[in-house]
């Protein structure tokens, strides 16, 4: 799972302290610019929290319900993708990326290389993936990966008390 071109790994998730202290950081560094778009910043406030979210997701992704990575330059998170509320039909897709790596095509390649994955392990049938009207690069990425647009959900989310849109992108496998 490399890209050689950016010199991108999915590395998949592992709760070590030094991981989950350096994607805090990350977190941490990036929280105004992903507040914009990400409803769960305010239960990130310190290492710990980000030890049990990576504790939780590895248990899930042993349990076949999740499938996280981090998405790597050069021995360094830069972000994550992953796969959640896996089922034979469908599974939900999200990533972030650092915003100093955004712009470059990394993501798009790290959504790619997921496909991929799943679809060599045949996990499911369609990866759904749902972002704000408001995020044009993810419906940019949503678009090069091969997803097409479904539908808008009125009100689906609330982000920091409003309650936003979300379109919904469909990718069949």
């Amino acid at each position: 799972m490399n890209n050689n071109k950016l010199n991108i790994l999915l590395k998949p998730f592992n709760n070590t302290e030094q991981n989950s202290e350096e994607f805090f950081a990350l977190t941490d560094k990036n929280r105004a610019y992903l507040r914009e778009w990400l409803p769960w910043l305010d239960f990130v406030q310190k290492v710990a929290d980000t030890h049990k979210f990576l504790h939780d997701n590895c248990q899930s992704d042993k349990l076949g319900t999740t499938l996280n990575f981090f998405i790597c330059a050069n021995d360094k998170i830069i972000g994550t993708i992953g796969l959640r509320e896996i089922s034979p039909q469908s599974a939900l897709v999200g990533y972030w990326l650092d915003k100093s790596s955004s712009g470059q095509g990394i993501t798009t390649h790290a959504l790619q290389q997921l496909i991929n994955i799943v679809e060599e392990k045949n996990l499911t049938k369609q990866i759904i993936l749902r972002c704000n009207p408001q995020n044009m690069g993810s419906k940019k990425i949503a678009l090069k990966c091969g997803f097409i647009y479904q539908e808008t959900l009125k009100n689906a989310q609330n982000l920091y008390g409003a309650d936003i849109d979300l379109e919904v992108y469909l990718y069949k496998l």
